[in-house]
């Protein structure tokens, strides 16, 4: 289940699938078995613009084709 998820499922997320496929455990057994492998869940980053576009009446005639 974690290795499907492409180890970004953390415990609760691992749990709630379990849940679905009709396993019975606890989120705490699936913190447990998830520690002791070395299994943590990857943090996803947020999108951020880094260029924001610019004024546009500032915008200049594309004199070279581009």
């Amino acid at each position: 289940m974690f290795n499907s998820s492409d180890e970004i499922f953390g415990h609760r997320m691992v749990h709630t699938k379990l849940t679905a496929d009709g396993v019975t455990v606890s989120v705490g057994t699936v913190a447990t078995i998830m520690a002791e492998n070395g299994w943590q869940a990857r943090r996803m980053r947020a999108f951020k613009r880094t260029t924001t576009p610019g004024d546009p009446d500032k915008v200049f005639k594309d004199l070279i084709g581009r």
